[in-house]
């Protein structure tokens, strides 16, 4: 098939699951077009993730123009690359820089770049757009006539509780209205993107995958010394809970004074977080690394006795829609702990590869930090299950099928221009 990726950035290092999903579908012989910004990783690619050099994945991607610092350089960009392409297509020109109606995104210049790229492509069996926000603007380059084709947009979680993201979007009513095809992580995410108008009828529950093999599996014991430690891999943010497994660290003091906690990860938070740790006198328990390269995490993963992820659900609606971190742990063989919170029950097994606690509580965190150390002499077993699951449910290869069995049934029968 002829399959065109309309997405943010490529290739970035926050989104390696996208290349893998590029790389997997040039793999099994299709051709892949990708639409991006320009990033970092763009020179070649091979810093980003070694599939960019090893597929010659920069060859198959489309850069749309650089967005300018500044707003005069900026408008006068746009509108010197409106004017050049008005005579190939003016009803998108015009459109793209209509600030009545599509408000800081034709302002800022962002409509005429996303729109230029497409001008007189040729065309494919399937446009697959990934977040929302992305697929909004497809669904309106689809309207101009710029895309043809049937078009497939995946939403990744905060592109649908994101109020900021939701308003820019117009409550994604373009998309709604266009849009042939929709995935959600998680069948949670499902429900809320049927909650804002989407037919649940064109919407397919199919997860992020993730590369087993990527994950170097050992089962987990306590050592010699009698100490455990407790990780969390997350952007510190407040969706993300992690002050609450902190808490639950005091609480635990006294009870087990051989746990540790790491937290890698990094945002805006991590100035207050470091505050309540010295607040709680925890500074000798509870250590935040910031965010770590891959090869200086690998050996965090394999000191690590399991992962907790106390994300939460905010008054706006932001919650974690899928929890890839909660695969990633179990494919490395450690069970996990995360609270009932959006998608991520639908990523573990309850009892057999990790535990499932309330929301926003302290107490119910501890208990079950307490709890899963208690059944120490389970952890190898419970991580096998874990990694079993992982492997049979999430595995890139197996999503991999889904997505292009559902490429097939949104071609045939998607609509066209």
């Amino acid at each position: 098939m002829r399959i065109a990726l309309f997405v943010g950035g490529f290739p970035t290092l926050t989104e390696t699951w996208l290349i893998d999903q590029v790389a997997g579908l040039v793999e099994r012989g299709h051709d892949v077009t990708v639409f991006a910004d320009p990033t970092d990783g763009g020179a070649g690619g091979a810093g980003v993730h070694p599939a960019v050099a090893q597929h010659d994945l920069m060859k198959r991607v489309r850069h749309r123009p650089t967005r300018h610092d500044g707003w005069s350089k900026r408008v006068l960009s746009t509108a010197t690359v409106a004017m050049m392409n008005m005579p190939r297509h003016p009803r998108a020109m015009i459109g793209a820089i209509n600030v009545l109606k599509y408000g800081w995104r034709a302002a800022s210049g962002d409509m005429v770049r996303l729109a230029v790229p497409m001008l007189g492509r040729e065309r494919f069996d399937v446009v697959h757009a990934h977040h929302g926000d992305v697929g909004y603007v497809a669904a309106i380059l689809k309207r101009w006539g710029l895309i043809r084709d049937p078009l497939l947009t995946s939403f990744h979680g905060p592109d649908l509780t994101d109020a900021v993201l939701m308003r820019r979007s117009n409550g994604y009513d373009e998309l709604i209205r266009v849009g042939d095809r929709f995935t959600t992580g998680s069948a949670y995410m499902r429900g809320v993107a049927t909650s804002i108008g989407f037919a649940a009828e064109k919407i397919e529950v199919l997860p992020q995958g993730i590369r087993p093999e990527r994950f170097a599996f050992r089962p987990r014991s306590i050592g010699a010394d009698g100490t455990v430690r407790m990780l969390s891999i997350a952007r510190l943010a407040p969706v993300k809970g992690i002050e609450f497994a902190i808490r639950a660290m005091a609480i635990l003091r006294d009870r087990l004074p051989r746990l540790e906690y790491v937290i890698v990860g990094d945002g805006p938070l991590r100035a207050q977080l470091e505050a309540l740790i010295v607040e709680l006198k925890l500074e000798d328990r509870v250590r935040i690394t910031g965010m770590l390269t891959a090869d200086k995490l690998a050996p965090v993963l394999a000191d690590s006795h399991f992962l907790v992820m106390p994300g939460v659900k905010l008054e706006d609606g932001q919650v974690e829609g899928q929890g890839l971190v909660l695969l990633e742990a179990q494919a490395c063989g450690m069970p996990v702990i995360a609270t009932r919170a959006g998608g991520m029950p639908e990523m573990i097994r309850e009892g057999q590869t990790g535990v499932l606690c309330e929301t926003r509580s302290v107490e119910s965190l501890a208990e079950a930090i307490a709890g899963l150390i208690d059944r120490a002499g389970d952890w190898p077993r419970i991580g096998q299950t874990g990694r079993t699951m992982v492997e049979e449910r999430f595995g890139v290869r197996g999503q991999l099928d889904r997505l292009i069995a559902l490429y097939a049934e949104v071609a045939k029968s998607g609509v066209r221009a």
